[in-house]
Protein backbone atom coordinates (compact mmCIF):
# COMPACT_ATOMS: atom_id res chain seq x y z
CA UNK A 1 0.00 0.00 0.00
CA UNK A 2 1.54 3.57 -0.76
CA UNK A 3 2.18 5.93 1.93
CA UNK A 4 1.69 9.35 1.17
CA UNK A 5 2.09 11.43 3.75
CA UNK A 6 5.11 12.58 2.57
CA UNK A 7 4.00 14.47 0.02
CA UNK A 8 2.91 18.15 0.98
CA UNK A 9 0.80 20.41 -1.16
CA UNK A 10 2.10 23.23 -2.84
CA UNK A 11 5.82 21.32 -2.28
CA UNK A 12 5.97 17.87 -3.81
CA UNK A 13 6.50 17.78 -7.05
CA UNK A 14 6.24 14.44 -8.07
CA UNK A 15 3.88 12.88 -11.05
CA UNK A 16 2.65 9.47 -9.65
CA UNK A 17 0.78 7.28 -11.16
CA UNK A 18 -2.29 5.57 -9.36
CA UNK A 19 -3.14 1.95 -10.64
CA UNK A 20 -6.25 0.60 -8.09
CA UNK A 21 -9.08 2.28 -5.76
CA UNK A 22 -7.22 2.42 -2.56
CA UNK A 23 -4.39 4.58 -3.88
CA UNK A 24 -7.01 7.08 -5.32
CA UNK A 25 -8.29 7.12 -1.63
CA UNK A 26 -5.34 7.46 -0.28
CA UNK A 27 -4.20 9.96 -2.34
CA UNK A 28 -7.59 12.03 -2.25
CA UNK A 29 -7.97 12.08 1.42
CA UNK A 30 -4.19 13.25 1.95
CA UNK A 31 -4.41 16.44 -0.32
CA UNK A 32 -7.76 17.53 0.60
CA UNK A 33 -6.39 17.85 4.30
CA UNK A 34 -4.08 20.17 2.86
CA UNK A 35 -6.65 22.47 1.22
CA UNK A 36 -7.21 25.90 2.16
CA UNK A 37 -8.39 27.92 -0.92
CA UNK A 38 -10.47 25.46 -3.36
CA UNK A 39 -11.21 22.14 -4.25
CA UNK A 40 -12.82 20.94 -7.44
CA UNK A 41 -14.18 17.29 -8.35
CA UNK A 42 -15.39 16.06 -11.54
CA UNK A 43 -17.03 12.61 -10.88
CA UNK A 44 -19.68 10.28 -12.68
CA UNK A 45 -21.44 8.96 -9.32
CA UNK A 46 -19.25 10.98 -6.91
CA UNK A 47 -16.82 7.63 -6.68
CA UNK A 48 -18.57 6.28 -3.30
CA UNK A 49 -15.56 4.38 -2.59
CA UNK A 50 -13.48 7.98 -2.79
CA UNK A 51 -16.04 10.30 -1.95
CA UNK A 52 -18.53 8.99 0.77
CA UNK A 53 -16.11 7.43 2.79
CA UNK A 54 -16.17 9.02 6.69
CA UNK A 55 -12.95 9.92 6.31
CA UNK A 56 -13.18 12.02 3.23
CA UNK A 57 -16.29 13.67 4.35
CA UNK A 58 -15.33 14.54 7.87
CA UNK A 59 -11.89 15.80 5.97
CA UNK A 60 -14.38 18.15 3.96
CA UNK A 61 -16.60 19.31 6.93
CA UNK A 62 -12.92 20.34 9.15
CA UNK A 63 -11.44 22.26 5.72
CA UNK A 64 -14.49 23.95 5.53
CA UNK A 65 -15.37 24.91 8.98
CA UNK A 66 -11.90 26.01 9.82
CA UNK A 67 -11.75 28.32 6.55
CA UNK A 68 -15.05 29.72 5.62
CA UNK A 69 -13.60 31.24 2.57
CA UNK A 70 -12.69 27.84 0.99
CA UNK A 71 -14.81 27.16 -2.53
CA UNK A 72 -15.64 23.55 -2.89
CA UNK A 73 -17.26 23.14 -6.69
CA UNK A 74 -18.57 19.54 -7.52
CA UNK A 75 -19.69 18.26 -11.28
CA UNK A 76 -21.50 15.17 -10.80
CA UNK A 77 -22.87 13.34 -13.96
CA UNK A 78 -25.18 10.60 -12.43
CA UNK A 79 -27.61 12.98 -10.12
CA UNK A 80 -30.43 10.66 -9.40
CA UNK A 81 -28.59 7.82 -8.57
CA UNK A 82 -26.62 9.16 -6.16
CA UNK A 83 -29.19 11.17 -4.88
CA UNK A 84 -31.63 8.05 -4.26
CA UNK A 85 -28.37 6.22 -2.65
CA UNK A 86 -28.00 8.56 -0.08
CA UNK A 87 -24.39 9.63 -0.74
CA UNK A 88 -22.59 10.73 2.17
CA UNK A 89 -20.96 13.60 0.49
CA UNK A 90 -24.65 15.30 -0.20
CA UNK A 91 -25.47 15.36 3.74
CA UNK A 92 -22.16 17.01 4.29
CA UNK A 93 -23.16 19.43 1.31
CA UNK A 94 -26.64 19.77 3.08
CA UNK A 95 -25.26 20.56 6.41
CA UNK A 96 -22.69 22.98 4.45
CA UNK A 97 -24.82 24.98 2.14
CA UNK A 98 -23.24 27.81 0.93
CA UNK A 99 -19.37 26.58 1.17
CA UNK A 100 -20.35 23.05 -1.46
CA UNK A 101 -21.99 24.00 -4.77
CA UNK A 102 -23.04 20.66 -6.95
CA UNK A 103 -24.36 21.07 -10.12
CA UNK A 104 -24.51 18.49 -13.43
CA UNK A 105 -22.93 19.27 -16.45
CA UNK A 106 -24.68 20.46 -19.34
CA UNK A 107 -25.68 18.21 -22.47
CA UNK A 108 -22.69 19.75 -24.29
CA UNK A 109 -20.24 17.57 -21.41
CA UNK A 110 -22.75 14.58 -21.12
CA UNK A 111 -20.33 12.18 -22.53
CA UNK A 112 -17.09 13.58 -20.21
CA UNK A 113 -15.79 10.13 -18.65
CA UNK A 114 -12.95 11.50 -16.84
CA UNK A 115 -12.67 12.11 -12.83
CA UNK A 116 -10.78 14.72 -11.39
CA UNK A 117 -9.64 16.10 -7.85
CA UNK A 118 -8.04 19.51 -7.81
CA UNK A 119 -6.58 20.82 -4.48
CA UNK A 120 -5.63 24.72 -4.38
CA UNK A 121 -5.09 24.86 -7.74
CA UNK A 122 -1.46 23.29 -7.51
CA UNK A 123 -2.18 19.62 -6.95
CA UNK A 124 -4.25 16.90 -9.10
CA UNK A 125 -5.35 13.82 -9.45
CA UNK A 126 -7.31 12.33 -12.66
CA UNK A 127 -8.28 9.64 -14.13
CA UNK A 128 -9.08 9.45 -17.73
CA UNK A 129 -11.79 7.55 -17.37
CA UNK A 130 -13.96 7.28 -14.63
CA UNK A 131 -14.82 3.79 -13.98
CA UNK A 132 -11.09 2.55 -13.92
CA UNK A 133 -8.69 3.25 -11.45
CA UNK A 134 -5.71 3.96 -13.44
CA UNK A 135 -4.31 7.79 -13.17
CA UNK A 136 -2.33 10.15 -11.72
CA UNK A 137 -1.47 12.36 -9.16
CA UNK A 138 0.97 15.69 -8.35
CA UNK A 139 0.86 17.80 -5.12
CA UNK A 140 3.10 20.58 -7.00
CA UNK A 141 2.06 21.03 -10.39
CA UNK A 142 0.50 24.23 -10.96
CA UNK A 143 0.45 24.35 -14.77
CA UNK A 144 -1.38 21.53 -15.27
CA UNK A 145 -3.53 22.03 -12.30
CA UNK A 146 -4.37 25.54 -13.90
CA UNK A 147 -5.10 23.64 -17.50
CA UNK A 148 -7.76 20.96 -15.50
CA UNK A 149 -8.90 23.85 -14.16
CA UNK A 150 -9.40 25.86 -17.29
CA UNK A 151 -11.27 22.59 -18.30
CA UNK A 152 -13.19 22.26 -14.76
CA UNK A 153 -14.30 25.87 -15.62
CA UNK A 154 -15.26 25.51 -19.09
CA UNK A 155 -17.85 22.78 -17.98
CA UNK A 156 -19.21 24.23 -15.06
CA UNK A 157 -20.37 27.75 -17.21
CA UNK A 158 -22.32 25.34 -19.42
CA UNK A 159 -23.50 23.21 -16.34
CA UNK A 160 -27.20 22.81 -14.64
CA UNK A 161 -28.59 23.02 -11.18
CA UNK A 162 -30.40 19.25 -10.98
CA UNK A 163 -33.61 19.34 -9.19
CA UNK A 164 -32.39 16.51 -7.38
CA UNK A 165 -29.52 18.43 -6.33
CA UNK A 166 -31.25 21.34 -4.98
CA UNK A 167 -32.78 19.41 -1.73
CA UNK A 168 -29.04 19.34 -1.19
CA UNK A 169 -27.57 22.30 -1.73
CA UNK A 170 -28.53 25.43 -3.42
Amino acid sequence: MQDFTEYQLGETDVLVPLEDREQHLLATQHMLQQCHRTVHIISRDLDPAIYAQPEFCDALTRIVLDNRRIQVRILVHEVQAIARGGHRLLEVANKLTGFIEMRKPGPDHKDYNGAMFVGDAIGFITRRTADRYLGKMNFNDQRESNLLINEFDEIWEKSIVDANLRKFVM
